[in-house]
């Protein structure tokens, strides 16, 4: 989603973990997983701020 306070993007993942990540301990397994991230537009700048990840969960397979 576009808007005037920034991007909002939601993105769906899948895969195999090789080891530990982001809390998660299913080395080995396939994990899905929806990431929300924000990029937060600034209009005195002109541009985006950085991104923000807010949150992380599995998903159904």
């Amino acid at each position: 989603m576009i808007g005037p306070q920034g991007v909002l993007d939601v993105a769906n993942m899948t895969g195999r973990l090789k080891q530990r990540f982001a809390g998660l301990e299913e080395v080995g397994q396939q994990v899905h997983l929806q990431w929300v991230i924000y990029f937060p537009w600034v209009p005195e700048q002109g541009r985006f701020r950085g991104e923000t990840v807010f949150s992380i969960r599995h998903l159904d397979s």
